[in-house]
This record gives structure tokens, C-alpha cells and sequence, in this order.
């Protein structure tokens, strides 16, 4: 009897255990069938040297994919990017590129950035890698090869150098004539000292409102209200970090503000306010109203956030602070301030 319940206990399990293997191995297929995949392809796989070829890439977007699109560079390894589209309500885009190298040259992999629905997270996701042989420009074994000639002498003629006479009488006659009606002399004049520079904070937050002035999304230019927000921020950044702010991509600009202490509170918010203008400049994305005021909002408490402290008083940049201020007083009232002599005209 207990031999009996004992095999029986075994058939039941091996049951249970063959159900668990079948949902765990369709789990994984559903798993597998709901990735982001992309996959390159070409027509072509023999170029010549300097020739564009269409490279497609076709992805695989699961219902879940709100934005999507390849993050945009000028080359691609050894290609050169020639133009990037997307055919209409497809998740298929055609990238024209060439190369001036020869031999074997691959193109790296592809990639694409995306976003899912309810996260603002970038996420990304790469095209597989293709190899071309690239041809040179072939030069014909019986071609007539020459050694380059040196340039003919050709003799002087009247009708190339009467120009040359004729424009230096007109540029002495008009020497002459500034020297003897229009030259005068000249007094000496106090210049005023040159005004402090404007802080780069400054000059974003007043940018920042001129923008908000323009209601450039409000007409449906919503690329360019978001190219002028991203421009304005990556301008504070040249100005107030020293970094080449315009040339960098987001990826680039967030790992060069790293380490800088007024910045670690406000990465997150820094790397979703550039993901939103790269969805909408190279994906296509139509954010919503919230959004467009939210673009702004966070581009003004960027700049705020990274305000500089006030030098400490007695130093040296408090001194000249404290100068430029009682210059710009001066200058609002009666007192003329002493600087540089200048020369003007005497009438």
C-alpha cells in the first residue's frame, strides 16, 4: 500500500513538474516576442569608393514603445551620414551613408533610442553590424600616364594691365581727396571704463523669457521652440561650466557635468529635459501642452539651480563686484567716470 501511494505521489509531481517547464517556456517566448529589436540590411554589398548606398533598418516595437528613433550622429565609423527618414507609420528607416575608404569596411552597429509608455527613461537598442568591400577608382593598365607640364608664359597685353592702372588712379585720387577735405584733426576725449560682463545666468533667464514671449509651440513650431530651449541651456553651460556645451550630444554634456557638486541634484532633471528635445527633433514626437510648458519650466530651474554663490567678502572677485556696481550708479548720474583717452574728429 505505501509502494503504491508512494508511485503515485512520483506521477503527480513529474505532472506538475512537465506544467511548470511548459508556462516557464511560454513565459519566455512571450518575454522574447515583446523585445525591441532592430535589424540593418542592405541591397547592396559591394560599393565604390565615394558611392551612397541606402542602408534599412526594420524594428520590432512591442504596443508598450511610446517614441522612437535613431540617435542621429554625422558618421557612422568609417560612413559618413548622408541623410536619415522614416517610411510613414512604419517602424522602418532608410539611412543613406558613404565612405571614401576602400578594401573591407564594416558599419557598426546602429543605434536607436526609445521610450515606453509612462517612464521618461531612455533606452536604447542597437542594429546589427554590416561589412562592405569598397571599391577604389580603377585606373586602366594601358592609360597614357604624362608628367604634368609646367604653365605657359603668355606676353603682356594692353587690355590686362589698363585695370590695374585705372584702379590705382582711382585709389589715389581718393586718398587725395580724403586727405584734403576730409581729414581732420583730432582731439582728445575720456572713454568711459567698459561695463562688466553680463553672467551667463543672466543672459539664459532673459533668453528663457524672450522664448516664452515668442509662443513659437503655440503657432506649431514646436522643433524650433525646442531647438531654442536646448541652444539657451547648452549656452549657460559653455558660459558657466567652460564645457563645448553645443557640440555634445546629451549622453556627452551629462558625463561632463559629472562631479560638479551644484549639478548632482539636478541630473535627472538635466538629461529628461534634453530626452524630450531629442524625441521631438529626431523622432517626431508630438508632447502635449503640459509638456511644452514643462520644457520650460525645467530649462528656467536649471539655470536657477545653477546660479553661482557670491564670492566671499574681501576677496578679489568681491572687489570687483563691488567696482562694477559703483560704476553702472555712476554712470546713472552726473559724475562722468575717468578710463581710456580716445580720439575723435573736431568738428
Amino acid at each position: 500500500m505505501k509502494e503504491t501511494v508512494f508511485v503515485n505521489t512520483i506521477r503527480v509531481d513529474s505532472r506538475i513538474f512537465a506544467v511548470s517547464l511548459f508556462f516557464i517556456g511560454f513565459s519566455a517566448i512571450v518575454l522574447n516576442a515583446q523585445e525591441v529589436g532592430f535589424r540593418a540590411s542592405s541591397e547592396k554589398s559591394k560599393i565604390r569608393m565615394g558611392e551612397p548606398v541606402v542602408i534599412t533598418v526594420e524594428g520590432r516595437l512591442p504596443a508598450e514603445v511610446d517614441t522612437v528613433g535613431p540617435i542621429a550622429k554625422d558618421s557612422l565609423g568609417l560612413f559618413q551620414v548622408l541623410n536619415i527618414s522614416r517610411d510613414d507609420g512604419e517602424p522602418v528607416w532608410r539611412l543613406e551613408v558613404m565612405t571614401i575608404d576602400t578594401g573591407t569596411v564594416f558599419l557598426p552597429p546602429i543605434s536607436f533610442g526609445y521610450v515606453v509608455k509612462g517612464d521618461t527613461t531612455l533606452r536604447k537598442a542597437y542594429a546589427n553590424s554590416l561589412m562592405f568591400s569598397v571599391e577604389g577608382i580603377a585606373v586602366p593598365p594601358d592609360a597614357d600616364l604624362r608628367e604634368i607640364k609646367p604653365p605657359k608664359s603668355a606676353p603682356w597685353k594692353w587690355e590686362d594691365i589698363w585695370p590695374y592702372l585705372l584702379g590705382l588712379v582711382v585709389l589715389g585720387g581718393g586718398y587725395y581727396v580724403y586727405r584734403r577735405y576730409l581729414h581732420k584733426p583730432v582731439v582728445d576725449v575720456v572713454e568711459s571704463a567698459p561695463r562688466p560682463s553680463v553672467p551667463p545666468h543672466v543672459s539664459a533667464l532673459r533668453e528663457l523669457r524672450i522664448l516664452e514671449e515668442k509662443k513659437l509651440w503655440q503657432q506649431g513650431k514646436v522643433k524650433e521652440y525646442y531647438s531654442e530651449a536646448t541652444e539657451i541651456v547648452r549656452r549657460f553651460f559653455e558660459g558657466r561650466w567652460d564645457i563645448r556645451a553645443l557640440e555634445m550630444t546629451t549622453d556627452e554634456i551629462t558625463t561632463a557635468l559629472n562631479g560638479k557638486t551644484e549639478v548632482s541634484t539636478m541630473r535627472s532633471k538635466v538629461r529628461d529635459f534634453f530626452v524630450r528635445a531629442d524625441m521631438v527633433k529626431f523622432a517626431k514626437s508630438q508632447p502635449s501642452t503640459e509638456e511644452h510648458l514643462q520644457e520650460l519650466e525645467q530649462a528656467t530651474e536649471i539655470v536657477r539651480g545653477m546660479i553661482p554663490p557670491p564670492p566671499p567678502v574681501g576677496s578679489e572677485a568681491h572687489s570687483q563686484m563691488t567696482a562694477g556696481k559703483g560704476r553702472n550708479r555712476m554712470e546713472g548720474g552726473r559724475t562722468k567716470p575717468h578710463g581710456a583717452r580716445k580720439a575723435i574728429p573736431k568738428k
